[in-house]
């Protein structure tokens, strides 16, 4: 009978504890429903903010178009959507948050990657579309699945076919929005590019190429006005230039000291960049200058190369061109005032020592997003 009693005794004590434990728990849940209601008034100045201005935000936050950024990281747009609901919804909404990709392959979830993809693309809305990738294998032929239906909006591509894959599903078709092209294909199969035709690209005027054998239908030639061609050899050079009437700016980086003197007339071209892609070949980037006749030429970058007074001399006297900048890049045997003296009608001459080579171009990040051109080269140093 008395351990009835004294379990009786506490489980009244019990009771009350848990009676006054309540209270105390009614009065918290009433103090927190103020202070939600306090919060709940108070105006956060960046969400006061109109739609319009903070759309206007979120496009200067991105790169400026049409550079690409990483689906993930800093500069991603999905950074904004993870903020607030509010930002969310706005990022959402904008379409050309969406339209510039940049794709890396992935072995870590590569269908999660790709579902990501389809995701800018179904945002982006009707928009152009700026898209580059790095190295791409055998497994990303989904990729190519993805965006070959939305060619007809592709503006400016860069894409990096890697080595020992398979060729990729052929890509061709009409691309009336087209501007700028890069391709590189990592691959010795002489029909890999048999592949690729961008020929129905009524726009295309710049392309960049790295060394492969270039199909005579790969492009729309007579209509580029701006032409790359990196670590390809002169012959393959020549090739391409006699189809290139209407070039404007070109820029050759040569890997072959093997120099063939078949003589290039370009009417139209104003700025010639000849560039050695490795140090052991800087003899050939300045021999192959002699190759070219070009009238209307004003800006050139070439290395120094064996007597290059005469040989610059020749050139001029050859093309009848009337040079208003001259760059010469790497090691130089001739002072300053031998070039001032030997070309005083040349109104700006530059010397940049440091880039020997090709890669030292991108290791001085020179040809960053897509900005390619003499013109921002020579912006680069000061001319004496």
């Amino acid at each position: 009978m008395g351990s009835s009693a004294a379990d009786r005794a506490r489980l009244e004590e019990i009771e009350v504890e848990v009676l006054n434990l309540r209270r105390s728990i009614d009065i918290l849940h009433a103090e927190e429903e103020q202070v939600k209601k306090r919060l709940n008034s108070c105006h956060y100045p960046v969400l006061t903010l109109p739609n319009e201005l903070v759309s206007e935000i979120f496009l200067h936050f991105i790169p400026a178009y049409p550079r690409c950024f990483p689906l993930y990281g800093c500069f991603s747009p999905l950074l904004l959507t993870h903020i607030c609901r509010q930002w969310r919804d706005i990022a959402l909404s904008m379409p050309p948050l969406w339209r510039a990709i940049s794709f890396n392959h992935s072995d870590d979830d590569p269908d999660f990657h790709l579902e990501v993809v389809k995701n800018w693309l179904g945002r982006s809305g009707q928009y152009p579309l700026s898209i580059e990738t790095e190295e791409l294998g055998d497994g990303d032929d989904e990729f190519f699945q993805a965006i070959l239906p939305y060619r007809t909006r592709w503006e400016y591509i860069a894409v990096h076919f890697g080595e020992g894959r398979a060729p990729p599903p052929r890509i061709d078709g009409p691309m009336p929005l087209l501007r700028q092209l890069e391709i590189r294909i990592s691959s010795y199969d002489t029909a890999y590019a048999s592949f690729l035709s961008f020929r129905d690209a009524p726009m295309l005027t710049t392309a960049t190429l790295w060394d492969f054998i270039y199909p005579p239908d790969l492009l729309p030639w007579a209509r580029l006005t701006s032409l790359t061609l990196i670590a390809t050899i002169p012959s393959r050079c020549t090739t391409v230039l006699e189809r290139t009437v209407n070039l404007v700016h070109c820029e050759l980086s040569i890997s072959d000291d093997n120099v063939q003197h078949f003589d290039t007339t370009l009417l139209c071209l104003e700025s010639l960049v000849l560039i050695p892609f490795a140090v052991e070949n800087s003899d050939a980037a300045g021999d192959y200058l002699l190759s070219f006749i070009v009238p209307a030429l004003r800006r050139l970058q070439i290395p120094e190369q064996h007597d290059p007074l005469e040989t610059l001399a020749s050139f001029i006297i050859k093309s009848g061109c009337k040079l208003q900048e001259l760059c010469i890049t790497g090691e130089r045997l001739i002072t300053t005032s031998g070039y001032r003296n030997m070309f005083p009608s040349i109104p700006r001459i530059a010397f940049c020592p440091r880039l020997t080579h090709w890669c030292c171009w991108e290791a001085y990040g020179i040809r960053q997003n897509n900005v390619r051109g003499l013109s921002g080269f020579l912006a680069c140093f000061e001319f004496e």
